[in-house]
């Protein structure tokens, strides 16, 4: 058989090898999908159990991205001196790494030992409060509810068939409901305990990856550009460039931004004498973290713990909420966070909510960011499309005035 013949003969056999391969890939996903959703929750349970199992590994990142700013800072400033002192440059530069590492791990346990010290005492007594005091000013409430109720006769029967259903609440379902409560208290301390030895871990996690961060990113690229083109590379590296700046300047700048916000809590709780300052200020804080939601999450059952004591103290704090939430909205967010994310008010909200059902609370603090790098990718690629077929980028000449001009430009190309 002559060379030619043999290179025809092979390059059906190529594309039936090319075929045969394709519809393999195809029949293996479409099975590995039918098994993913029929055992959906044995694959969640084992997404879970491997979840568990790498928390001090997540936990160890966590770490070591929220402290990397203050790290890098101290970096900067003991390589200039140790790389002076030092014969060897790169001594220094490792001695100078591994100080700021310190520095900044001693600072991280300092701040979070320094909350627990302040904070935790301080709740203790505002839930032992509102444990003694909250069955006294339910009644007290109820008593005035139904001396409101008791000047109409329509509202008192309604009343009174609230009062039963309490009765019959209390003498029928508290028990269990309270024992159940019990329960998930005593494994919550457990998962608590769990948690803090995983932190530790994390925090030595953490240690290892500061130290060793540019030879750990370096090989993460190295992996890119040895599996996929070249450009296809560098738009990885663009993509992961702006990621990371999105979910540092969101997540430490909204982090700052409840500190402040739950310290002015603080301080306009103790000044308008309201009970519970400690407690009201750290619910104001932890919430705000989240987006858009997490200032009246916070703020509603803050606002009914202060009113079982005083009505009128619980309307106050509502108008003090509010003016705060302004402040923060308006002036102190934007001066902390910028326009960190690029989103508009919709697309925060659709994050919140899409980010929130599917990963709990944990999402609805990540899915803002999450969601703004997935619009960055999309928009970009957008923007590269339009501009191969020499389309306007701008959405502002899609709008209804300049869509007549696209369409005639466009129906002028064709004629031509």
């Amino acid at each position: 058989m002559k060379p030619n013949e043999i290179e025809k003969d092979k390059k059906p056999r190529d594309r039936y090898a090319r075929v045969g391969l394709m519809s393999f890939i195809v029949l293996a996903g479409v099975v590995l999908v039918f098994f993913f959703l029929y055992k959906i929750d044995d694959v969640r349970n084992a997404f879970g159990t491997l979840f568990d199992v790498l928390q001090p590994i997540i936990l160890g990142f966590v770490v070591a991205y929220l402290i990397n700013p203050l790290m890098k800072f101290s970096d900067k400033y003991l390589v200039k001196f140790f790389v002076n002192v030092c014969k060897f440059k790169k001594r220094g530069a490792k001695i100078a790494r591994f100080i700021a590492v310190l520095v900044s791990i001693a600072v991280f346990i300092a701040a979070i030992s320094a909350l627990v010290y302040l904070i935790v005492p301080e709740l203790i007594t505002s839930v032992a409060n509102i444990v003694d005091t909250l069955p006294s000013q339910i009644e007290s409430t109820i008593a005035n509810i139904e001396k409101f109720f008791s000047q109409n006769d329509i509202l008192a029967s309604a009343m009174t068939a609230f009062l039963d259903w309490e009765k019959n609440f209390v003498e029928k379902d508290l028990v269990s409901f309270l024992a159940s409560y019990a329960s998930q208290v005593a494994s919550g301390v457990i998962k608590t305990a769990s948690f803090i030895w995983d932190l530790i871990i994390g925090i030595i996690v953490a240690a290892y990856l500061l130290f060793r961060k540019e030879s750990f990113c370096a090989q993460a690229k190295k992996i890119v550009y040895a599996f996929v083109k070249k450009q296809t590379a560098d738009s990885v590296m663009v993509v992961a460039r702006k990621s990371n700046h999105i979910f540092s300047g969101f997540i430490n700048g909204k982090i700052v931004d409840s500190i402040i916000i739950g310290i002015l809590c603080y301080i306009g709780v103790l000044i308008l004498k309201m009970p519970y300052p400690v407690l009201v200020s750290v619910i104001i804080g932890v919430t705000n973290v989240i987006p858009f939601f997490g200032p009246y999450i916070g703020a509603i059952p803050c606002i009914v713990l202060i009113a079982l004591t005083n009505p009128w103290q619980g309307l106050y704090f509502t108008i003090f909420i509010i003016l705060l939430q302004q402040f923060d909205g308006n002036i102190l967010g934007p001066k902390i966070l910028g326009d960190s994310t690029g989103l508009s008010p919709f697309w925060v909200i659709f994050a919140i909510v899409v980010c929130g059902g599917l990963f709990g609370v944990i999402g609805m603090i990540i899915g803002v960011p999450l969601f703004a790098i997935i619009y960055y990718i999309v928009n970009e690629t957008v923007r590269m499309k339009l501009e191969k077929k020499n389309l306007p980028v701008e959405t502002k000449d899609y709008m209804a005035e300049s869509i007549n001009f696209i369409s005639e430009k466009t129906e002028e190309e064709i004629g031509e």
